[in-house]
């Protein structure tokens, strides 16, 4: 069966509107100003923390989960703190009942309380 022209221009029509409609439409929305104001205050903040995970060849599950974090009024003030986990070294192979140590203060975890002014470290 050959196929019909005219239904193969129609699919190319609609294809190229499809396309194009959708180029332009992108185009628009890029170029419409977000609402909002988000400012990057992280070094005015104080809050400096860099997540180390370990690396091994077998990929535990702790070292492919991430870090964790907590936000909450750890001395009652009213005040939002953070809580911030950091990962530990792992042996490969780690043998069972075994728990990573936190072998140096680049694995710590931290505690950033919120003061009045700013944060600071605890």
């Amino acid at each position: 069966m050959t196929p019909d022209p005219r239904r193969r221009l129609t699919f190319l029509s609609v294809t190229s509107i499809l396309c194009f409609g959708s180029a332009a439409a992108w185009q628009a929305a890029r170029d419409t100003p977000t609402p909002g104001n988000f400012v990057d205050i992280t070094a005015a903040s104080g809050v400096r923390f860099q997540h180390v995970a370990s690396h091994t060849p077998r990929k535990y599950l702790p070292e492919t989960m991430g870090s964790g974090v907590a936000i909450f009024d750890y001395d009652n003030d009213g005040r939002l703190d953070i809580f911030l986990v950091n990962g530990a070294p792992l042996t490969d192979p780690t043998p069972k009942g075994t728990i990573p140590e936190k072998t140096g203060p680049k694995y710590w975890n931290r505690l950033f309380h919120q003061k009045a002014t700013r944060h600071s470290k605890t």
